[in-house]
């Protein structure tokens, strides 16, 4: 039996081509929209590091003990303080638990909180163990403050000159790939949780757990545990086969926007390196061994 071919009318013909046009432009917008928001963000990233007074720009870190110790720039100090302008003797630091007294050498004055003193007092408020103090001592292109660190305090140096910040090139980065793109449902910790995180200097922490991010790439089913980031935002420390193999050997870092009805978008082109891929003065953790994504996310940050 033969049957009859169905006679498409030119207009109903028109209408299906526009359909289909109109799809593909939906497509490609969406793609555009997405591309553009990604290339602003990683311009702002950039333009982040650069900062004076950002990760690139650190550059000391010592860790204290009770007792008074001798701070300037002779590379004979107890404390060195690497910058320019800095004399070769500041002062000594009386140091008790998480106070800092810095007393300056005769003729020496540093800006503290902005005001020039000759005397400063740092401190670390709180018994979280891992805090970062307010008060700021600056003496030529150098700053210090007091930080604690998996429970030990110390003493952190930023150089607004840092050869480090001055001739960064900006962070590389794998070519935008959606297929790193995906929505994860996220299940909270009960609350109170905390978890054990190590840093790069093998020293261990607790901190609290955000909860569970259960997603899909490439047709499988993972799942990463998140730490609470800022204004609801959820924070990922993870690695994957790229680590140690085209991206930095203590894994990446991802954060998110927050929690939208029990579900978040995980873009791995967002994918960071940590301070510690480019700077040894910094503490970064390490990724948490349910965090090791056995597969290979070509996306984001690539090693330095």
């Amino acid at each position: 039996m033969m049957i009859a071919p169905i006679a498409i009318q030119p207009g109903f013909l028109l209408l299906l081509i526009l359909a289909s046009l109109s799809v593909g432009v939906k497509n490609s917008v969406a793609d555009e929209d997405w591309l553009a928001e990604l290339r602003t963000w990683q311009q702002e990233r950039d333009q982040k590091l650069r900062s004076p007074d950002g990760w690139l720009a650190v550059s000391g870190l010592h860790y204290l003990e009770d007792g008074t110790f001798s701070l300037g720039a002779d590379p004979a100090s107890d404390i060195r303080l690497p910058g320019q302008g800095v004399p070769p003797a500041v002062g000594r630091l009386t140091v008790t638990g998480s106070r800092a007294v810095l007393k300056c050498a005769d003729g020496v004055q540093v800006q503290f909180n902005g005001k020039p003193v000759a005397q400063a007092t740092l401190s670390i408020q709180g018994d979280a163990a891992e805090a970062n103090g307010d008060d700021l001592v600056t003496i030529g292109s150098a700053t210090l403050f007091m930080i604690r660190r998996a429970g030990m305090p110390a003493i952190r140096m930023k150089d607004t000159e840092n050869p480090l910040l001055k001739n960064f090139p900006g962070e590389q980065r794998y070519p935008p790939n959606r297929q790193f793109v995906t929505t994860a449902s996220f299940t909270p910790a009960v609350p109170g949780l905390l978890q054990t995180t190590i840093n790069v200097r093998g020293d261990a922490f607790q901190e609290p757990v955000a909860g569970t991010l259960s997603f899909q790439l490439g047709g499988r089913q993972f799942k990463l545990t998140a730490v609470p980031d800022q204004d609801g935002r959820l924070f990922i420390v993870f690695r994957d086969l790229t680590t140690g193999q085209g991206t930095y050997g203590g894994g990446r870092f991802l954060s998110t926007e927050p929690v939208r009805d029990g579900q978040v978008v995980l873009d791995f082109n967002r994918a960071v390196n940590p301070p510690c891929a480019w700077n040894r003065w910094t503490t970064c953790p390490l990724p948490a061994k349910e965090n090791a994504l056995p597969l290979k996310i070509e996306a984001g940050a690539k090693l330095p």
